[in-house]
């Protein structure tokens, strides 16, 4: 996997992991999915742009930069409940907090320095083709392989009171969460 791939993973599952009980507001409050996405890749590559050189010698930092810019936009509890399925009503509240915190851990352990790769011109997101009304959304992207190849990389969100929040991403067809 190349890194700018890998980072388009790591885009949405660093919060791809709140309630699936939770209804959604009748009006989503903040920017559209499709504006949501814009904004947090302009803020991220703004931020990694002044300081690339820091986010390399520092891991600890990246982790910062990563829950500053990404997590906020990640509905890691909705996500978590997808994966764990049933087990997820017999886990405890900290069994719950420690699968969350494992999970987000292990992709930046494993896709952390993806990040470090990501540039303005390896991420392109395609024009909103949803119901403005609906209450989940997809935001289609297509992210350029190191080797020049696209590949479609497509984020699923949902509608929240705190507004439109990530929790899957499906990378060719295959689906992180499912």
């Amino acid at each position: 996997m190349s890194r700018a791939f890998a980072f388009s993973v790591l885009l949405l599952l660093a919060g791809a992991l709140p309630a699936l009980a939770a209804d959604a507001p009748a009006a989503v409050p903040g920017p559209s999915p499709q504006a949501m996405m814009e904004q947090v890749s302009q803020d991220l590559l703004k931020e990694l742009d002044a300081h690339r050189a820091t986010y390399r010698q520092d891991p600890a930092k990246l982790r910062v930069l990563v829950d500053k810019f990404l997590l906020p936009h990640f509905d890691t509890d909705f996500a978590a409940r997808r994966v764990l399925g049933k087990h997820w009503t017999t886990a405890t509240p900290e069994q719950r907090k420690r699968f969350i915190d494992a999970f987000v851990g292990s992709l930046m352990g494993d896709y952390g320095d993806a990040i470090l790769e990501f540039t303005a011109d390896r991420l392109k997101i395609l024009p909103f083709r949803g119901d403005p009304a609906a209450t989940s959304a997809t935001v289609r992207t297509l992210v350029k392989r190191s080797g020049g190849t696209e590949v479609p990389v497509n984020y699923t969100l949902r509608a929240t009171p705190q507004g439109w929040k990530a929790w899957d991403v499906t990378i060719e067809g295959i689906s992180y969460v499912k």
